[in-house]
């Protein structure tokens, strides 16, 4: 299995990639990525047969200067798009805390109502507009 954390290769955020390998008796064991195309980064490479397990560090592309400030760029991208995201929850969250206690107050104000249903199909056709908007 191959693992490639946040940050540490171009093009994906994260990826793993899983591999099977039969290992036949006398012969080396090898791992073609050639077909794979992954992007160029370090990768942590996870070995397991039964209990036996390691582990090692792959580099795959140049490692040079250019690699290296292409590498950081996407990084700021990926850190830039978390607090994209993250503000956007944020905004849902509290969007959804206000419409609860609007609804909770609407149905406080229409419960003792006799056309209760008629009233509460209005609001819920303000609520659906509303939410429309957004």
């Amino acid at each position: 299995m191959l693992v490639a954390e946040p940050g540490q290769i171009l093009t994906y955020p994260h990826l793993t990639l899983k591999k099977e390998i039969r290992v036949i008796a006398g012969q080396m064991p090898t791992l073609d990525l050639t077909h794979d195309e992954l992007p160029p980064g370090d990768y942590e490479a996870v070995a397991r047969a039964g209990s036996l397990k390691t582990q090692s560090t792959i580099k795959i592309g140049v490692h040079d200067d250019t690699f290296a400030k292409r590498l950081q760029t996407y990084r700021s991208a990926l850190v830039a798009q978390e607090k994209r995201e993250r503000e956007s929850l944020l905004g849902a969250a509290k969007l959804l805390a206000a419409n609860q206690s609007n609804v909770q107050k609407l149905y406080s104000k229409i419960a003792s109502k006799k056309d209760k249903k008629k009233i509460w199909a209005k609001a819920y056709g303000d609520l659906k507009k509303q939410y429309s908007k957004k």
